[in-house]
């Protein structure tokens, strides 16, 4: 109101209560917007899925949320994405490498590698990894990992929560999320 008061006043005009109010109801409108919605893990909310249901190349068992919904990435169409929330995902996809090693040594490389600073290794295991990439200028920490479940035959499974599914939430909701991934992952 007060700056309706100026610009009026700057052009020699007063503000009428109607044009104040107006103004008043527009700023409103615009500082109403709903704040995204951390993730908060709730262990009974998870169970064994079969995400061969979704597409067969993908025999694997892994705990997910019974809301889960898995489909095909709208990225790379042979890949799945599972949705947890509007906030939160994975991805499900192959590797060429052979060995469990092999795919982690990569996937570390291209995710924690570099002189840059910007991550921060927080877990490694036997089939996974998780790490944070750390607070930057208008951005808050995420939360990130993979894990690795090997193929029959030649290859590995990966899954990972995605560029755009970084756990938004806690550093615990993400441990959670990663420890129940990799300690549940396996072949069907």
């Amino acid at each position: 109101m007060l700056a309706v008061a100026l610009v009026l006043a700057s052009c020699n005009k007063t503000a009428t209560t109607d044009e104040a109010n107006a103004d008043a109801a527009t700023t409103t409108e615009a500082t109403t917007e709903t704040p995204a919605v951390a993730y908060v893990f709730n262990e009974a909310d998870w169970v064994e899925t079969d995400v061969s249901a979704a597409n067969k190349e993908y025999p694997i068992l892994v705990k997910l949320p019974k809301t889960a919904k898995i489909g095909p990435s709208d990225v790379s169409p042979e890949d799945l994405t599972v949705t947890i929330n509007e906030e939160t995902g994975l991805n499900v996809s192959t590797a060429f490498e052979n060995t469990i090693e092999e795919a982690l040594k990569r996937f570390k490389a291209q995710n924690t590698g570099g002189t840059s600073g910007s991550t921060k290794m927080l877990k490694e295991d036997a089939n996974g990894f998780m790490y944070e990439e750390l607070a930057t200028e208008g951005f808050n920490a995420q939360y990130r990992f993979y894990v690795i479940v090997k193929a029959k035959g030649e290859g590995c499974y990966v899954i990972h929560n995605h560029a755009t599914g970084a756990v938004a939430g806690t550093k615990e909701a993400a441990e959670k999320m990663y420890e129940t991934i990799r300690s549940s992952a396996k072949l069907k």
